[in-house]
C-alpha cells in the first residue's frame, strides 16, 4: 500500500499501473542449492510472486535511488513531501523479512517503477462457506458464456486493463459498440464522465435485443437497479478500484437481471395465454437463478427483486458511516482519518466489534464540526495526527475546549469528556508530550494492531462509571 500510495500521490495527472504475477523460481533466480528460501520445508520449489507498480510521477534522481531511498527519515524533497520518510525503509524491511527483493527504476520527469519479488509456497485451496460464489466459480460460469462485451469511454490504460480481464480471465470477445453484426451482451462504460449516460442512450436505441450496461464510477456506487438505459436495457454500477473478482460478480449480476426480465416476459406471455384458454385457472410461477454454486437454487422472482432493490438502495452516507440506531445501546464513536483505506478498515473493525453509533471525519476540522453539531458529544474519539486542513493536535485542543464550555453549564455537568485516542506515525517523545498537552488520553504509534487498540479502549478509562456500564463493548 505504501508503494501504491506514493505512486498515486506523486502522479496527480498521470497514470499508475499495478500488476501481480506468479512465476517459477527458476525464471528469476539461478538454481542454487545454497538458496534454501526458494524451497519449502519439504524441498518443493516455491513460486515467486512479483508485484509491480509503474507510475508517471516526477521521478527520482539516480543518486537518491541508489543511496538514500531506503534509509529512514530520508526524502528527496522534504519541503514538498508529506510524512517523515519512513515508508520505504519499512517496505524494505518487510521485503527482506520475507526473503524477497525490491528493484527500483526511476528517471526524473518520466516516472518510477517498483518491482517486489517474494518467494512463496503454493497454498491449498480451502472450501468457502456456502453463499457468495468464489472467484473460481465465477470464472467457470463466465467462461462458459462466451459473452460479447463492448468497452466505452475509458482512458487508454483503463481500457487496456479491462480488455485483459475480459479476454484472458473471462473468455469474452470485445466488440465495438457501434457494430451491428456483433451485438454486445454487456456494455462496460466509464461512469466518471458526465455525458456518458446520454451518449450510451443514443447509441443503444438501435439495438432491438436487450443488453446490460455496467458503469464503473468513483466513490460508492449509487443505486441503479430501478433505472433502464433507453427504456429497455438494464443498468448496473460498480466503483473503483476493481479487480477480476469484483468485476466478475458485477457481470454475473448483469446476467442474472437480464435473465430475470426475460423470464418475466415469458411468464407474463404464458399467463396471458392460460387466461385466454381458461380464465378461471390460477398458476404460480417462479424463476431459476443463475447457478453460482456447485448445486442449483431457485427463488421466487418477486422476493428476489425486492431483496435486490433493498440491497441496491444504500446511499453513500450509509456505506461510509455505520447506521445509528434510534435507541442508543452502546458508546458513541468518532473516527478521524484522512487516509480512505485506513478509515474504512478502522470503521469495519469497530462495526464487527459491535459499535453501532459511529461517525467519520476526513480531517481535524471536520472532527471539530462533528463535535459541535452533536450536543451530547462523543464517548470515544479516535484520531490521526498528520492530516490536512487541521492536524490532530489542534483538533484535540478545540474538542477539549468545546467540552469545557459545555461542562460549565448546569445541564451538562454530568457529561464526561470523550476518551481521546491518537493514532500516529509520529512516535517521538516530543510528539507524545504535545499530544498529551492537547488533551489526548491514549497515544498509539502506527502501524496499529486492532486488538491492541481494543485492549487500550478497555483499560483507557478503567475507573469511570461509563466504562463499567459498557465494558462489553470494548
Amino acid at each position: 500500500m505504501n508503494i501504491i500510495g506514493n505512486a498515486m500521490k506523486y502522479s496527480p495527472n498521470g497514470v499508475v499501473v499495478v500488476s501481480l504475477d506468479v512465476r517459477d523460481a527458476k525464471e528469476l533466480e539461478p538454481q542454487d542449492e545454497a538458496r534454501p528460501e526458494l524451497r519449502d520445508e519439504n524441498g518443493v520449489e516455491q513460486k515467486i510472486v512479483v508485484f509491480t507498480a509503474k507510475d508517471t510521477s516526477k521521478g527520482m534522481s539516480k543518486d537518491f535511488v541508489e543511496n538514500r531511498l531506503f534509509l529512514p527519515f530520508h526524502q528527496e524533497d522534504a519541503m514538498k513531501s508529506e510524512g517523515v520518510g519512513l515508508g520505504m525503509s519499512i517496505v524494505k524491511s518487510l521485503v527482506s523479512l520475507l526473503a524477497g527483493k525490491i528493484e527500483v527504476k526511476s528517471q526524473v520527469g518520466e516516472g518510477s517503477e517498483f518491482k517486489v519479488s517474494i518467494p512463496m509456497a503454493p497454498g491449498k485451496v480451502t472450501q468457502q462457506e456456502s453463499g457468495a460464489p468464489t472467484i473460481e466459480q465465477s470464472l467457470t460460469i463466465l467462461r462458459s458464456k462466451n459473452l460479447n462485451i463492448a468497452i466505452y469511454g475509458f482512458e487508454h490504460t483503463i481500457a487496456w486493463s479491462l480488455r485483459a480481464y475480459l479476454v484472458d480471465w473471462f473468455n469474452c470477445t470485445v466488440v465495438p459498440l457501434a457494430d451491428e453484426e456483433s451485438h454486445p451482451d454487456i456494455v462496460i462504460a466509464d461512469g466518471t464522465r458526465n455525458n456518458t449516460f446520454e451518449e450510451i442512450c443514443t447509441q443503444l436505441r438501435a439495438y432491438r435485443r436487450r443488453l446490460a450496461v455496467l458503469t464503473i464510477c468513483t466513490g460508492p456506487p449509487k443505486p441503479a437497479s430501478s433505472k433502464y438505459v433507453a427504456e429497455k436495457h438494464i443498468w448496473e454500477r460498480i466503483s473503483r478500484p476493481f479487480g477480476p473478482n469484483k468485476l466478475s460478480k458485477a457481470l454475473l449480476r448483469c446476467l442474472e437481471r437480464l435473465q430475470d426480465l426475460d423470464q418475466s416476459e415469458t411468464e407474463t406471455n404464458s399467463f396471458e395465454e392460460q387466461q385466454q384458454q381458461s380464465p378461471s385457472s390460477k398458476r404460480s410461477y417462479s424463476r431459476a437463478s443463475i447457478d453460482t454454486t456447485s448445486g442449483s437454487a431457485t427463488a421466487d422472482r418477486n422476493t428476489s427483486q425486492e431483496h435486490s432493490s433493498e440491497m441496491r438502495s444504500l446511499t453513500a452516507s450509509q456505506i461510509n458511516t455505520t447506521a445509528t440506531p434510534t435507541t442508543k445501546s452502546g458508546p458513541s464513536m468518532l473516527l478521524v482519518e484522512d487516509n480512505v483505506v485506513n478509515l474504512k478498515l478502522l470503521n469495519t473493525f469497530m462495526s464487527k466489534k459491535g459499535y453501532m453509533d459511529v461517525k467519520t471525519a476526513a480531517d481535524g476540522l471536520q472532527a471539530v464540526q462533528a463535535v459541535e453539531r452533536r450536543a451530547e458529544g462523543f464517548d470515544i474519539i479516535i484520531t490521526d495526527i498528520s492530516m490536512p486542513v487541521m492536524d490532530g493536535f489542534e483538533a484535540s485542543r478545540r474538542i477539549r475546549e468545546l467540552e469545557r464550555e459545555r461542562g460549565s453549564s448546569a445541564s451538562s455537568k454530568s457529561r464526561k469528556p470523550a476518551l481521546l485516542v491518537a493514532l500516529t506515525g509520529l512516535a517521538s517523545a516530543n510528539d507524545r508530550d504535545e499530544a498529551l498537552r492537547s488533551g489526548v488520553d491514549i497515544f498509539m504509534p502506527k502501524p496499529v494492531q486492532f486488538e491492541k487498540l481494543r485492549s487500550c479502549l478497555r483499560s483507557g478509562n478503567e475507573g469511570d462509571s461509563w466504562r463499567e456500564r459498557h465494558r462489553s463493548w470494548l
